[in-house]
């Protein structure tokens, strides 16, 4: 399996639109992110990584047995920090067309510089066109 920082994106989105004190978990009735078991597993796997990094409270564990158990989650500060880095959509697209879609080696922490810097040129353009 291959990471998908955009995967990573959509996901954090999904989950920072849970009312405060209330959890999020991955379930095919209130979720539109996955229609069948491969991109289930793909999912899953993705939080494993995103809980790796930070970004989210645990919410998967994988057994020896090949099966997921999922728990609620959060986000963490470091989540929030990323997806704030990557929210805007214009931003996002920039960082596709730099990185992600030239398959250029990357980091999460590369990712958020990145997404920082077009975002103050995005800043600089806005005061400097008035």
């Amino acid at each position: 399996m291959k990471r998908d920082l955009n995967l990573f994106r959509i996901i954090l989105l999904e989950i920072e639109k849970m009312p405060a004190g209330e959890d999020w978990v991955l379930n095919r009735d209130s979720s539109n992110l996955y229609n069948n078991d491969s991109e289930e597993k793909n999912i899953l796997e993705h939080l494993i990584l995103m809980q790796d990094a930070r970004l989210i409270t645990k919410t998967v564990t994988k057994g020896g047995d090949g099966f997921y158990e999922l728990c609620p989650c959060n986000l963490t500060n470091e989540g929030h920090d990323f997806l704030d880095a990557v929210r805007s959509s214009s931003v996002w697209e920039k960082i596709k067309a730099t990185v992600l879609d030239k398959g250029i080696s990357y980091s999460i922490e590369s990712i958020i510089f990145l997404a920082k810097k077009f975002a103050k040129e995005q800043l600089a353009e806005l005061f400097n066109a008035g």
